[in-house]
């Protein structure tokens, strides 16, 4: 898809994980997990923002039928 909302998201996870694996057997930085954590909601948010739409979209396709 070429407007791929989470083509940015993917970029960014797989630079953390490239870098991660730079350091292997390293412990994670307290910025790295905060950083992680807070990818992980930003993708969450916006998984749940689909969803909500898709269900609009749903009821509004029930209601007509």
């Amino acid at each position: 898809m070429a407007n791929d909302p989470y083509e940015q998201l993917r970029r960014d996870v797989a630079g953390i994980r490239r870098a991660l694996q730079e350091k292997p057997g390293s412990v994670l930085q307290n910025e790295q997990r905060d950083l992680l954590a807070v990818i992980q909601v930003e993708a969450l948010c916006s998984i749940a923002t689909d969803l909500s739409a898709m269900e609009r979209s749903l009821s509004d396709i029930a209601a007509r039928e």
